[in-house]
């Protein structure tokens, strides 16, 4: 679908929207309120509500994803800081800092692909629940 028909698809959806809501409006203020039908309205609320396109949150889902990756990844670095790095008989060589990061970064990945301590899940409900 291209940008224009989106366009046109949403503006026939607003346009829709406004002309339903105009209809509520109208039957709330056309009579008093003890003929009001409430389930009638009730009705066209509940079809505008079904009316809004739903939105694409999978982008959504994998930032939150990445923060908690990101996340992890620091925290490790953090825990690994307060280790004394000289405790074997060798100094770590470059090399192996090298490939400990590297473990690290693939570990935070892992653990927040297979839901994490829940930041993810936490930042995904927060950032779609108005949607």
């Amino acid at each position: 679908m291209n940008i224009n028909n989106m366009n046109n698809a949403n503006m026939f959806l607003q346009n829709n929207a406004l002309h339903r809501m105009e209809n509520i409006e109208r039957n709330i203020s056309s009579s008093n309120t003890s003929n009001v039908d409430f389930s009638e309205i009730l009705n066209n609320i509940e079809d505008l509500k079904n009316d809004i396109p739903q939105r694409d949150t999978s982008d959504i889902k994998k930032a939150a994803i990445e923060m908690e990756t990101y996340f992890l990844n620091e925290m490790f670095k953090a825990m690994r800081r307060t280790i004394p790095e000289a405790t074997g008989m060798f100094e770590k060589s470059n090399a192996e800092r090298i490939w400990q990061d590297m473990l690290d970064e693939e570990t935070a990945k892992n653990l927040a692909n297979s839901g994490g301590v829940g930041l993810a899940q936490m930042m995904y409900s927060q950032l779609t629940r108005n949607m």
